[in-house]
């Protein structure tokens, strides 16, 4: 009701009505015709119609508030950014002739007539969830809720940042998924039509983005339902379907739940295969993925087997996209990079500094030249230099990885800024030659500084964390700092059994060395870590 009052009297305000005309007005709108009602749930027609008498008061004024309000009443009641109804200006549908500055001029009116709010900032408006609910009830009446629906998720889409700026835009990331999410909550679609697809996409896109901002845990929450409505509303022999699969297979990977991540990347390659072809680009690109998720749990697991996998898959991977008869240079320089990342991990160290080395100058020399390629090979000129760095440490050849790794960490500061997961992750592996090149201290330092940033900004339970607070804990009890070492361990154990479990070969090979330093230093494990292992409490 304090609504429905705020909305009459700024009717009466705009309109230099009397109080006795405002009522008749109300009095006369056609709720039986407007609205749906039911049973038991009722909401007063006064405040109904005052708020319908608003929404036509503003579009009589001006016949852009029905496209905008249609817009935010089918987005969340928590708030929408104005970029995404600014979105609107460049939408084929409006036919070139609004402009942000009317938009806002629009915003500014719905605002006067109390159908919108400003938040404090400025940056977004708000519906009240009443008002919400009517003119969601008027349009599903007449018909029309379909259109609105459809424009909103475009106008959602036509915001989502580039996968390179994803990371500085994270809070507009979340704020997409949020309206994406109360888009299907509206539609509950049981057809596959032009708007459910949309929202779909949009869905299935925002997994993917998590993945990138390194929100795995929140894809493992979001992905099946992902998945079943598009095995329900599309099928299980299509490619969106399989790009839902592809966003949980990328979590399961990044918090080292490998065996699952392999086998989903597995059934995606050959789904490529069999829907595209071997050298299709987007066969290639699920095969450098599976490649890697050989690797990593080649790495993580301590498993030479799964490492030479990595490497004939990497090395068949790379052959085809030399052999495709109109190269992706970034995505060819990608695939190379994983080979001899795979060579290293492999034990295969003169080969994979031989890559190393003649995919930096290419690239570097690609960039000199000023080459059309050129403009997409930053990030991975970025990973064939770290490559090499990590390459010539693990020959021992210290000398010649530090001023490499030095130069990517200033680089990628460049580009992506000093305080990016990207930098921490090159800062990590400095720490890694520092440690090598027997200055263990500042390496220590490093590793711990990157541990509060990965806790602060993504949480205890993240995968960057929980790898960083295990780099931690190597290097200490490497260097004999056993008490260090210890609470790391803890930590770790703790984000283990937490994301993975107690049998995962990661929480296994954690808890093995927190239990061989507790022995060596003589101490009986605390009471947290006998919760955490539960039945291997005799660690």
């Amino acid at each position: 009701m304090p609504l429905a009052l705020g909305q009459a009297a700024a009717a009466i305000r705009t309109q230099r009505l009397s109080y006795r005309t405002l009522l008749e007005r109300i009095k006369s709108m056609p709720m039986d015709r407007l609205l749906l009602t039911s049973p038991g749930d009722h909401y007063p027609d006064g405040a109904a119609q005052a708020v319908l008498l608003a929404l036509r008061t503003v579009e009589d004024a001006d016949p852009l508030a029905r496209t905008l309000t249609g817009v935010v009443m089918v987005l969340s009641a928590a708030g929408t950014f104005r970029t995404i109804l600014h979105a609107y200006a460049e939408h084929e549908g409006n036919g070139g002739g609004v402009t942000c500055a009317d938009i806002d001029a629009t915003i500014g009116r719905m605002v006067e007539a109390s159908l919108l709010t400003f938040t404090l900032d400025g940056d977004a408006v708000l519906m009240h969830r009443f008002t919400q609910r009517v003119l969601r009830d008027r349009a599903r009446r007449t018909g029309t809720l379909d259109e609105p629906t459809l424009l909103a998720a475009q106008l959602v889409a036509a915001c989502r940042p580039t996968r390179a700026d994803m990371w500085d835009r994270r809070a507009v990331v979340k704020h997409l998924i949020l309206q994406t999410d109360a888009l299907w909550a509206l539609a509950v679609p049981e057809s596959a039509t032009p708007t459910t697809r949309e929202i779909l996409g949009l869905r299935i896109w925002g997994d993917h983005a998590l993945w990138t901002i390194g929100d795995a845990l929140l894809v493992l929450e979001r992905a099946p339902q992902v998945i079943a409505g598009c095995r329900r509303l599309l099928g299980d022999d299509c490619e969106d379907t399989n790009q839902a699969r592809y966003g949980l297979a990328l979590a399961y990977g990044a918090l080292g739940r490998h065996d699952e991540a392999t086998e989903m990347n597995q059934n995606i390659v050959d789904w490529y295969t069999a829907h595209r072809g071997p050298d299709h680009p987007m066969t290639l690109n699920h095969r450098n993925t599976l490649g890697n998720n050989y690797l990593e749990s080649g790495r993580d697991f301590g498993d030479p087997a799964r490492l030479q996998a990595a490497i004939a898959l990497h090395e068949e991977t790379y052959a085809r996209y030399k052999r495709a008869p109109r190269p992706d240079d970034a995505l060819a320089l990608r695939s190379a990079v994983n080979l001899a990342r795979a060579y290293r991990e492999g034990g295969r160290i003169r080969e994979a500094v031989s890559l190393a080395e003649q995919l930096l100058h290419d690239s570097e020399r690609a960039v000199r030249r000023g080459e059309e390629s050129a403009l997409r090979l930053g990030r991975p000129t970025l990973w064939a230099r770290a490559v090499l760095a990590q390459a010539y440490a693990a020959d021992e050849n210290v000398v010649a990885a530090m001023p490499l790794i030095e130069q990517t960490i200033s680089e990628s500061s460049a580009e992506y800024g000093a305080h990016h997961p990207y930098t921490w992750d090159y800062r990590l592996q400095r720490a890694a030659i520092l440690q090598q090149a027997g200055r263990p201290s500042i390496a220590i330092t490093e590793i711990q500084n990157a541990v509060a940033y990965f806790a602060e900004i993504q949480g205890e339970y993240n995968a960057s964390t929980r790898q960083a607070l295990v780099q931690l804990a190597d290097t200490c009890r490497e260097e004999g700092r056993l008490p260090e070492a210890m609470e790391a361990y803890e930590r770790a154990l703790a984000s283990c059994t937490h994301t993975l479990g107690t049998d995962n070969p990661i929480t296994l090979h954690v808890a093995g060395h927190l239990t061989e330093l507790r022995n060596r230093h003589g101490s009986r494990p605390t009471r947290r870590v006998r919760r955490l292992l539960g039945h291997r409490g005799s660690a």
